[in-house]
């Protein structure tokens, strides 16, 4: 029967996938601008200099920003096809690292802009952890609440229990 428990214990009970879409858009809209000014920079540094930009030059300026551009979301993209949070009976493991049940006070779903465009939320745990980009399923965070509720009381009578027992009870 132990070993049971024990077998129980290394699979995860749950696993939650984040949005792709959702980290895509947000890195897009962090990446743009910055192809703009970097776009902007270099037009400016060739003025300054006082070299004619013709269309040639001004294709590839655009070329490369566009290349560097679309390898930064193909690499967040791949990283956000990793990305998974595994819920155990007694703890979760997020952004490789365990977080124990009884660490977490309290689950609250926060939204942004973009996140009410995707039906997406973050889940802060605590002042350090969230779960960024979940699902904005209400049944997805009354699962995660219970699961960690179940998770603390299992938590607290394994409390009880090794305390009766160094006690001899």
């Amino acid at each position: 029967m132990e070993q049971s428990n024990f077998a129980q214990s290394q699979y995860p009970v749950y696993t939650l996938k984040p949005v792709i879409s959702r980290i895509i858009i947000s890195k897009a809209l962090i990446v743009a601008p910055l192809a703009i000014l970097l776009y902007a920079g270099a037009y400016l540094n060739f003025k300054f200099i006082g070299i004619q930009i013709d269309t040639l030059i001004n294709i590839s300026i655009t070329l490369v920003i566009f290349l560097l551009v679309a390898f930064d979301l193909i690499i967040e993209y791949r990283k956000a096809l990793r990305l998974e949070y595994y819920f155990y009976q007694d703890k979760l493991y997020a952004d490789g690292q365990w977080i124990m049940y009884s660490q977490i006070q309290h689950v609250d779903a926060k939204r942004n802009f973009l996140d009410n465009i995707t039906h997406t939320c973050d889940l802060v745990l605590n002042e350090k952890e969230k779960l960024r980009h979940v699902p904005d399923a209400y049944n997805i965070y009354q699962y995660i609440q219970n699961l960690l509720a179940q998770g603390r009381n299992s938590q607290q009578n394994l409390n009880v229990n090794v305390g009766n027992a160094n006690t001899g009870q």
